[in-house]
């Protein structure tokens, strides 16, 4: 009898414990994420001309997919119209967590820019031309991306133009104000759009 009651106490005693316990909480971490710039990094950045960035660190690690596509497409009034970036990479030799930079600089003449893609060590140029009838600049960038489906397509950054100047804000596109739009592309007249798409 009393070691049933000693028994008890004690599973009594293990379950008070197992039921206050707190367990520490898993913390998923996004495959991609928006990256902060260091001060010396932006000072680098902008001795070189840079006027806009775009930073991304994404884990090669979680991602199941071997290659990746990043292009940056055209889109006006919300219709695809046109792609004026396409950089492919595979092959990673560290499946580790890769910077993805997108930076604009400025080519010194007006509206033209150099847009240049940076990933695990290499690199694409293009030089661009912004619609020049545009009146209004806006852009953004998603803050994570929490997982990749290979073969999908994800936005990351968008610079977005009106040509009466008045902008909403360019947030509606990752979920932002109004995401119960459609198309939120559809409310600009030209939108320069930056997806990645995981092979």
């Amino acid at each position: 009898m009393r070691y049933a009651s000693c028994l008890m106490a004690v599973i009594l005693f293990t379950s008070l414990l197992t039921a206050c316990a707190t367990f520490p909480e898993i913390i998923q971490i996004p495959v991609i994420q928006k990256s902060s710039l260091t001060t010396s990094e932006e000072a680098l950045l902008q001795a070189v001309g840079v006027e806009r960035t775009f930073a991304f660190d994404v884990r090669l690690d979680q991602l199941p997919s071997e290659a990746v596509n990043f292009k940056v497409q055209v889109y006006e009034s919300g219709e695809l119209t046109n792609t004026t970036m396409d950089f492919g990479m595979s092959g990673f030799l560290e499946k580790n967590t890769q910077r993805l930079i997108w930076s604009h600089i400025g080519a010194g003449i007006t509206g033209e820019e150099v847009w240049v893609l940076s990933f695990a060590g290499g690199t694409h140029r293009v030089k661009h031309e912004n619609a020049d009838d545009m009146m209004g600049w806006s852009w953004t960038q998603a803050e994570s991306i929490e997982d990749v489906t290979p073969g999908e397509t994800v936005m990351l950054a968008a610079v977005v133009g009106t040509r009466s100047g008045a902008l909403r804000s360019p947030g509606v596109i990752f979920g932002g104000d109004e995401a119960d739009v459609d198309n939120p592309l559809a409310l600009y007249d030209v939108a320069y759009v930056l997806t990645a798409t995981f092979e």
